[in-house]
């Protein structure tokens, strides 16, 4: 696949155009606001700060693996 279609994938990630000509929106993880969340709850909320990390481990494996596809999606869905 083409780079500058990757990185277009990434930047539109999770945005569907349907068939009546409405947009969907598909929930995205904010890295920002998980951090947050985890600092403001003292730990206790701490799901969006531990996703994050999974999703970074699954990227970076996937980018040592050369599957650039599932890179821009992990890295589409990041906040």
């Amino acid at each position: 696949m083409d780079v500058s279609k990757l990185i277009e994938r990434t930047k539109n990630w999770g945005v569907t155009k349907n068939p009546d000509g409405s947009t969907t929106h598909t929930m995205t993880l904010s890295v920002e606001g998980s951090v947050r969340n985890c600092i403001y709850s003292q730990g206790e909320d701490d799901w969006g700060v531990n996703e994050i990390a999974r999703l970074y481990y699954e990227g970076r494996e996937a980018w040592l693996r050369g599957d650039l596809e599932t890179v821009a999606d992990f890295f589409g869905m990041l906040r």
